[in-house]
């Protein structure tokens, strides 16, 4: 049986959402639960009065049996037997009031337990978080601690620029990032202080093991087919009569949103195509601190996926990128300004 690609890919995402989001909607439906239990009980309480009043007339039944009893004279019904009958009526009726309450009393523990799983995970989730920011502060004051001339070189020796393989694209905005960013692109080696070239321009994407669709270890092909998947969902949607905006795709990535985002894009109308281009980067790490990333050589996204398929039969690299380049159809620019199309001048 083949499963439409759309339907996986929109099923992958919805669980690595759920498991993101899982604490607060626990919260969330812990809460509720436990308010409906709450209501649950209330009218439970509506028909206690019903419960009582069966258990009075059991009683009464039990008194005048005895009264009935001693005014004959024949003493049948002994105190041991009206003893014996009112603890019975006793318990059916403790019986009747836990079914009365069971089901409230249920959702409302449930609710609770749902809560107190979520602040486990939460907490769990930020000791983790600050674990590794400690093992990462450690790290890094040992390597100063071994080599203290590392830093006084850092500050006296300027930053190498490497030349670059300019593609002027068309000025997007009044945005000179994009500009920067997509002659950076290009480049066969990014020293780490001009990351936030790429992660500031909002038509470039950086997808890597931060992101929630990315598969670690030397799993190239499979992320580079993470990739495609995605962008062939956007063309059927863009094919389909839905516009497609760059915050969509951005999201897709899980990445920040831009405000270019919401006015740049693809349009369903004939002729428009979603265009990007693929660029694989090999972090350069030196005593487990990123200090740069190389570039994976190729003129085409074929060209360059390629290279990728050859490092991972060569065992390649764990830690590794790709930078995705948002493009408009022809691949000679950035995304069209969409807004006026969609919502008329």
């Amino acid at each position: 049986m083949n499963i439409p690609a759309p339907i996986i890919q929109f099923a992958n995402k919805t669980g690595r959402w759920m498991v993101k989001n899982g604490p607060k909607l626990m919260s969330v439906g812990g809460g509720v639960m436990a308010v409906g239990g709450a209501v649950m009980a209330c009218k439970a309480t509506l028909h206690a009065d019903e419960v009582l009043d069966r258990h009075k007339q059991k009683m009464a039944k039990i008194e005048a049996a005895k009264a009935l009893s001693e005014e004959n004279g024949d003493l049948e019904y002994t105190d041991k037997m009206m003893k014996k009958d009112r603890a019975i009526v006793y318990a059916e009726t403790a019986v009747e009031f836990v079914k009365l309450y069971a089901p409230s009393v249920s959702v409302g523990l449930a609710g609770v337990g749902l809560m107190q799983g979520a602040f486990y995970i939460s907490e769990r989730r930020g000791a983790q978080t600050l674990a590794a920011l400690t093992a990462m502060n450690e790290m890094y004051n040992d390597l100063l601690a071994k080599n203290p001339e590392i830093a006084e070189e850092a500050k006296a020796l300027p930053v190498e620029k490497k030349e670059v393989r300019i593609k002027k694209l068309p000025e997007v905005s009044g945005d000179s990032e994009s500009d920067d960013a997509a002659e950076l692109v290009l480049e066969d080696y990014i020293p780490v202080e001009m990351f936030d070239v790429l992660e500031n321009d909002p038509f470039i994407i950086k997808f890597d093991a931060s992101s929630e669709g990315w598969h670690n270890g030397r799993c190239f092909v499979l992320n580079s087919s993470e990739v495609e998947q995605v962008f062939r969902s956007f063309s059927l949607r863009r094919e389909t009569g839905h516009d497609v905006w760059v915050n969509d795709i951005r999201r897709a990535f899980d990445v920040e949103e831009k405000s270019l985002g919401w006015s740049h894009g693809y349009t369903s109308a004939p002729g428009d195509a979603i265009g990007y281009e693929i660029y694989p980067f090999v972090y350069d790490i030196i005593d487990g601190m990123v200090v740069g990333m190389s570039g994976v050589p190729g003129n085409t996204n074929e060209e360059r996926l390629e290279q990728v398929k050859n490092l991972e039969l060569s065992d390649g690299p764990d830690q590794y990128c790709y930078v995705i380049a948002l493009r408009n159809a022809d691949c000679t620019g950035a995304p069209r300004f969409i807004r006026n199309e969609v919502y008329g001048k």
